[in-house]
């Protein structure tokens, strides 16, 4: 199926650096995405999440899904952090991430200009930073900035 209703990743790796190449990934697709993660590595993938996806970009936080303390939010990544410190039992139980795919319009906020943006900051900077910096300057989301960056890069 060349459009699936989503895509399941099962667990992120465990180390930083897998980890956001592992989301870079699966974070592409044009499906929503989803992932498991264990309560001790919960915060360090959000942190991750939002650097690789943007801080606009909504993810779908489900703890103790058919339990009796089930929980389920939706939240921009910006927000992630701040709700799961907001009450101390949330950092326990099982949880499921779903992160949503890209906004259709996210490919037309890549103009002209983004595209000098980017040319300019991939002057000096690697292909990440140069993303991340863009998404600043623009608001365009960080994943499509990234894609974007890369396709520059090797023209």
């Amino acid at each position: 199926d060349e459009n699936p209703g989503y895509a399941f990743a099962g667990f992120p790796p465990p180390k930083a650096v897998a980890r956001q190449r592992w989301l870079r990934t699966w974070c592409a697709l044009p499906a929503p995405v989803v992932m498991f993660e264990s309560p001790h590595r919960l915060a360090a993938t959000l942190a991750d999440l939002l650097e690789v996806c943007g801080p606009v970009r909504l993810l779908t936080v489900a703890r103790e899904l058919t339990k009796r303390f089930e929980e389920i939010a939706t939240v921009p990544l910006a927000q992630a952090q701040a709700w799961l410190a907001a009450h101390p039992q949330r950092a326990q139980g099982e949880f499921v991430l779903i992160v949503e795919a890209a906004p259709e319009e996210a490919a037309g906020e890549l103009d002209a200009r983004t595209d000098e943006v980017l040319r300019a900051l991939l002057d000096v900077l690697s292909v990440r930073d140069s993303a991340k910096v863009a998404a600043r300057i623009t608001g365009a989301p960080r994943d499509a900035l990234y894609a974007r960056a890369l396709a520059l890069k090797e023209a």
